[in-house]
């Protein structure tokens, strides 16, 4: 009787590469299962913390508001008189409690100098600052006085203008432009590189100018509204509806139209797109 003994297989072990592709590739797994966590946290634990910070600088007669906004919202209303304010509210959601004040602190916040020309405000971006924080909610408010001349300019900025009457200076590279209850008694000048521009108020006197790369215009104003209009648009629609008879609507490229609301006279109205809906309602 004859007995075979099986030898084991040697053992081989990997080549080197293959244990040099498989480090990452378990690094990025364990990333990956602690973000999933860190989701199912805070999906069920989250909790926020908040901020209010304000600040505040006088007006001289004849002084202009200047606004420079980077990647924020603002909301600008009328304000007592001889005196520019600023609200920064912030509020982030995140894990913990320590670690939602943590991210607070190194958000970079809103702050007002004072010049010679007026004071200047300045709304800088709240960019990523906290692996840990989930969510970020902001809002900014400046009040000014209802009459001073206003110029803003942003990028990638929504603006939400209210009750002012004094001349207007905006521009924005990107981002949305709405105003109401505004008056014009100047001249009035908006230039959008890429959103609309919606305009809701009257006009007094003077000049409304309003520009846009790419986005609509629009306009309504009130009943006894009397004005002159010179419109244009390379690729969108024009629609005009007077307070009384017939609209005018035009559609293609390269549109343009003039006439006059009501008796005419009284403020100017100049408004372009190049690609974008043109539209003045009035009533």
């Amino acid at each position: 009787m004859s007995t075979v003994t099986q030898t084991p297989p040697a053992r081989r072990e990997p080549p080197w590469w293959v244990v040099l592709l498989a480090i990452p590739l378990f690094g990025s797994s364990l990333l990956f299962a602690f973000f999933a966590g860190v989701g199912g946290i805070s999906s069920i634990d989250a909790v926020t913390a908040g901020r209010q910070l304000s600040s505040s600088a006088p007006l001289v007669s004849g002084g202009t508001v200047t606004i420079d906004a980077s990647h924020a919202g603002v909301r600008i209303e009328a304000g007592p008189a001889g005196e520019v304010s600023v609200v920064d509210s912030m509020r982030v959601r995140s894990a913990t409690q320590g670690l939602a004040r943590d991210a607070l602190l190194t958000l970079a916040r809103s702050t007002i100098t004072s010049g010679d020309g007026g004071p200047t405000v300045a709304i800088p971006s709240s960019e990523n600052f906290n692996l840990l924080a989930f969510e970020v909610q902001r809002q900014v408010t400046v009040r000014m006085p209802a009459d001073a001349p206003l110029k803003l300019r942003g990028q990638a900025v929504a603006a939400d203008i209210h009750d002012l009457s004094g001349p207007l200076d905006i521009s924005a590279e990107s981002g949305a432009i709405k105003l109401q209850n505004v008056v014009v008694s100047g001249t009035d000048k908006i230039t959008a590189t890429s959103g609309a521009v919606d305009f809701e108020g009257s006009l007094a006197s003077g000049s409304l100018d309003v520009e846009t790369e790419s986005g609509a215009i629009h306009l309504a104003l009130p009943r006894g509204t009397d004005a002159s209009y010179d419109v244009g648009t390379s690729h969108g629609a024009i629609f005009i509806q007077p307070e009384s008879g017939v609209p005018l609507i035009s559609a293609g490229n390269n549109r343009s139209a003039t006439g006059v609301l009501g008796a005419g006279g009284g403020a100017a109205i100049r408004l372009r797109a190049i690609s974008g809906a043109i539209s003045i309602r009035v009533g």
